[in-house]
């Protein structure tokens, strides 16, 4: 009975996870690749990060429900943040940048 628990267990928790995407742009509404972006989980203090590709297009995704401080950072433009994103499990959340 434990395997067949082992074996279940992470399947169980996959639908525990958020994900959070958007799209980088700057002023001019062009797109802003290589943009740095870090969601920080207020409640653990773990951190993911992740890049805009050459679109802007970024998805941060398995993230844990919870509080995050999302920041971004970008060659040429001041540093942005997003205090309290509230993620739930198995939200697909969606947060743009300009």
């Amino acid at each position: 009975m434990r395997i067949l628990f082992a074996i279940l267990a992470p399947a169980a928790l996959l639908g525990q996870s958020a994900t959070l995407s958007g799209l980088v742009k700057d002023s001019t509404q062009s797109a802003v690749p290589d943009a740095s972006l870090t969601a920080l989980q207020v409640e653990t203090g773990t951190e993911r990060t992740t890049k805009s590709n050459s679109a802007g297009l970024y998805a941060l995704t398995s993230l844990l429900p919870g509080h995050y401080r999302i920041t971004l950072q970008a060659k040429g433009f001041q540093v942005k943040t997003v205090e309290n994103v509230e993620l739930r499990a198995e939200q697909n959340a969606r947060l743009d940048f300009t």
